[in-house]
């Protein structure tokens, strides 16, 4: 009997001691937008230098839990926008058998994203990205873009997101819903370059340097009833 009641004591402590999380796919879907960063045309050609700065701005184009009840009624457009961030590292990445590419990482900055009620974003016009309210705002530890694709023919090798930013929600006037009493959830952001679709001349001489679209996933905690030998034993009295 004793053997028993240790047993299911056990189980308890693995099943209300553990955590689990609820992931939110794609709580955030980007149109194509646009990067603008180093001048020699990363990632296709030259490798970006240490310190070389990343802006990423374009549209959002659906919005799914926890989020999707929070748009308004009417006109508006919610856009984002990935900046402030610094190049840390770049080198060269091979997938043998196949040919690799280029990757550049780079740190430290955000992704914020703006709810306007007189959509006007237009890419030759960086600042219209940013002149609504700001609804969502998270700090990017980490976003390594490589051009994940073989230059080569490579179907034994799975395609990968060509961008991933490592997210921690920080504030905005939603941040109530991708956080729990103050301590804002993380997310993943993924993109893909926009490979099959030239780059505008207009764009190209304004310094942008690639297509991307993507998604943002939130990952919320899931609290849990803590557990102690004496929580336990009690429901065995």
């Amino acid at each position: 009997m004793k053997t028993a009641i240790v047993a299911a004591a056990l189980l308890c402590l693995t099943v209300f001691g553990s955590s689990a999380d609820t992931l939110y796919p794609a709580a955030l879907t980007f149109e194509p937008g646009y990067a603008n960063g180093p001048p020699a045309g990363f990632p296709w050609s030259e490798p970006p230098n240490y310190g070389d700065p990343i802006t990423i701005v374009g549209r959002v184009s659906a919005v799914a839990p926890p989020l999707q009840d929070l748009l308004p009624a009417g006109a508006f457009e919610l856009t984002y926008v990935l900046e402030g961030f610094s190049c840390t590292e770049w080198g060269m990445w091979d997938d043998i058998p196949c040919t690799g590419g280029l990757y550049g990482l780079f740190q430290n900055g955000t992704l914020a994203c703006y709810l306007d009620a007189t959509p006007d974003a237009d890419f030759v016009k960086p600042a219209t990205f940013r002149d609504g309210d700001l609804v969502l705002l998270a700090a990017c530890s980490h976003l390594p873009v490589t051009d994940d694709d073989p230059y080569e023919n490579c179907p034994m090798v799975p395609d990968r997101p060509d961008v991933r930013g490592w997210l921690t929600f920080v504030g905005g006037a939603w941040f109530s819903h991708v956080s729990d009493q103050g301590t804002g959830f993380t997310g993943m952001m993924y993109g893909e370059l926009g490979r099959t679709v030239p780059m505008p001349i207009l764009l190209q001489a304004l310094g942008y340097i690639f297509q991307i679209d993507g998604t943002v996933d939130v990952n919320a905690p899931v609290a849990v009833t803590p557990a102690t030998w004496g929580r336990v034993k009690a429901l065995y009295r």
